[in-house]
């Protein structure tokens, strides 16, 4: 492990060298490379890497390119990633490919920018109401009520993908713009619709919210074995009909949202599995669909999404804030 942190941090000197004016000795370089790897060895979107890297930045370590006075672009990403395997070519317990390793400092860079505040959430909303200026009478004439979002990496504080997920994006226009609007983000990374299910009470009904806006399923189709073996979308459906059940309930809306843009799976099971009975669910129970899957997987899809054809990028999460304006709009404006 040592000697892969010492390959990593030699391949960001050489990115420094190449792409910054200031002097890579100045920096101690191993606590940046072992969050490199930690990206490599974690689970659950970087839970563990949270801690280390606000760890690092209180300690005044690098956690972003930025604060070694390189830009965070697809060339140096890519540079670093393609150095580091080259460093790292025929050593002993190296084995990763360059995109493997450019995925990995895109994912500091992206955590270390919401971390350091160099862009995050409130930057991304600003970008966004530039962008549709027009949103501005949604928010300000939104009437007083109380949002959770219920999830997993697609809307995600935390997710690498983005610099904001779509909660937050709202979350923050609303902290702006109407303040008797209440938003709280509860997607985890990594979560199946049981594991949602299990959080329901401490993550949803504690902060007694009107309504709860619900995205599961990808994990739950990810623990398929290849698409073959359905019994955890079995599962998947019961699941979701006991977090409809306690919901309602305890006096809260369930509101549905159909799916999203994702290119990890066939497009046919993703449809079946979860797109087609998230809209049974909101039929049978008589509840809020929004059709997000329509929504995304329009015009250019891959245009919304990261690098690991998965996770939405930050386009695809300003596209899905819209989504969830126009559903504001339409049942929660005076």
């Amino acid at each position: 492990m040592y000697k892969n942190m010492k390959i990593v941090a030699a391949a960001v000197k050489d990115t420094v060298r190449k792409f910054s004016k200031k002097d890579p000795a100045k920096f101690n370089l191993l606590p940046f490379s072992r969050l490199i790897e930690i990206t490599q060895e974690m689970t659950l979107d970087g839970t563990d890497l949270q801690v280390m890297m606000k760890f690092c930045f209180e300690a005044g370590l690098p956690v972003t390119f930025a604060e070694l006075g390189v830009l965070n672009t697809e060339e140096t990403l890519r540079y670093a990633a393609k150095r580091t395997v080259a460093r790292g070519y025929r050593r002993s317990g190296f084995k990763s490919d360059e995109f493997e390793m450019y995925l990995q400092f895109r994912k500091i860079n992206s955590w270390g920018e919401k971390i350091t505040g160099i862009r995050g959430p409130k930057q991304i909303a600003e970008e966004f109401i530039a962008q549709h200026p027009e949103i501005k009478a949604t928010l300000k004439k939104t009437r007083k009520t109380k949002i959770v979002f219920l999830g997993d990496s697609l809307m995600t504080t935390l997710h690498w993908g983005a610099n904001a997920g779509y909660p937050d994006i709202l979350k923050e226009l609303y902290k702006k713009y109407n303040k008797r609007v209440e938003i709280i983000n509860s997607g985890i990374g990594g979560h199946t619709s049981w594991q949602g299910l299990a959080r329901l009470q401490r993550d949803v009904l504690a902060y007694k919210p009107e309504y709860c806006v619900i995205l599961f399923g990808g994990n739950d189709l990810f623990s398929t074995k290849g698409g073959k073996e359905m019994k955890w979308m079995r599962k998947f459906r019961v699941t979701m009909e006991a977090m409809i059940k306690i919901l309602k309930k305890n006096g809260v809306k369930p509101v549905l949202l159909s799916g999203t843009v994702i290119n990890a799976f066939q497009p046919e099971l993703y449809e079946k599995e979860v797109v087609a009975v998230q809209k049974k669910l909101a039929s049978r129970f008589k509840l809020g669909l929004i059709d997000t899957y329509l929504s995304m997987n329009s015009g250019d899809p891959n245009s919304r999404l990261a690098p690991d054809k998965i996770h939405l990028n930050n386009t695809g999460q300003k596209a899905m804030a819209r989504i969830m304006l126009g559903w504001i709009a339409k049942d929660l404006v005076k």
